[in-house]
């Protein structure tokens, strides 16, 4: 199922996993079992300066519009603001459905906010297991492209750095600075970098073409639980061997990594004819084989054990 909403008709939802943007038009308000919204000046304040960083929950209704079921306040705040968008991600139920008020509760007394790694591993799981472009995503969150790399980028942060992002301790900006001077120093790789007014500057991910590669194979690997090994500095290394060994229940692959129009030169030609001899998968990696989907049916099947 495409994570984009249709909006005019309640026949397409997208699944609670997913994040779309919905026309506030087409939102109905609800009931809020909590009790009055309140003044929501300044929360609209805050998603004017950052953005609404966590989606409202929604209903579909038959008449193919939508009902608010967790998120007044949010609702609310882009009402105010004029926004034409709510990010949301959307649940069918019938009009009769009489648990609505205790599922209201159990969502704000179980509920952790949506922070910026939950949001990635959202974002991630679009890109890499339902094989959706950047651009997809984006339009379907009313993102821009650039903002759903960086976010999916936090997930090769430490994990102890990903726990302080998670927990607010770490700003966003600040995480992108240091996977930025990580990859300049290990692999000539640049990350870039964001401004107080939310603007991108200097390098992008993906500029230089083989390291944009490197960074999204390593990020799919890390999403869905891969074990990877790339040699960053490989000067003091055999020539040839290939950039990735990557394991996981299904077995091992040997990749090389190349950029559009690179050349394979003879020690990784080598390298590979012998690891095939030896019954190794081993084998080269190009950006089509990324935008073919070739790579994530590959990481894919190496998720899944091998039958005895």
């Amino acid at each position: 199922m495409s994570m984009t909403a249709t909006l005019d008709t309640a026949a397409a939802v997208v699944p609670l996993s997913g994040l779309a943007a919905i026309d506030v038009g087409l939102v109905d308000p609800g009931t809020n079992r909590r009790g009055p919204i309140g003044d929501v000046t300044e929360l609209a304040r805050s998603i004017q300066e950052l953005g609404q960083l966590e989606p409202a929950t929604l209903y579909a209704k038959p008449d193919g519009r939508y009902e608010v079921f967790e998120g007044h306040r949010r609702h609310a705040a882009v009402v105010l603001l004029g926004v034409p968008k709510l990010l949301a991600v959307v649940r069918r139920r019938g009009e009769e459905d009489p648990d609505h008020g205790l599922k209201q509760v159990a969502i704000h007394t179980q509920r952790r906010d949506f922070d910026p790694i939950a949001q990635a591993k959202v974002l991630a799981e679009a890109m890499f297991e339902r094989r959706r472009s950047r651009e997809e995503i984006a339009a379907a969150i009313g993102r821009k492209p650039e903002w759903v790399r960086d976010r999916i980028a936090l997930l090769t942060l430490r994990p102890g750095e990903q726990a302080r992002v998670a927990a607010g301790e770490l700003a966003v900006t600040r995480a992108l600075e240091i996977l930025r001077a990580r990859r300049a120093a290990t692999n000539g790789g640049t990350m870039p970098r964001t401004t107080r007014a939310g603007k991108t500057a200097g390098p992008k991910l993906g500029e230089n073409v083989r390291g944009g590669l490197l960074d999204t194979v390593l990020e799919a690997c890390r999403v869905m639980g891969l074990l990877v090994y790339h040699t960053h500095d490989s000067r003091h290394s055999e020539a040839g061997f290939p950039d990735l060994v990557i394991v996981g229940p299904g077995g091992c692959l040997f990749r090389e990594l190349k950029g559009d129009g690179g050349k394979v030169s003879p020690a990784q030609q080598k390298w590979v004819d012998a690891l095939v001899a030896a019954g190794q998968d081993a084998g080269f990696w190009w950006p089509d084989d990324l935008r073919s989907g070739r790579i994530t049916r590959e990481l894919t099947a190496l998720r899944r054990a091998r039958a005895a």
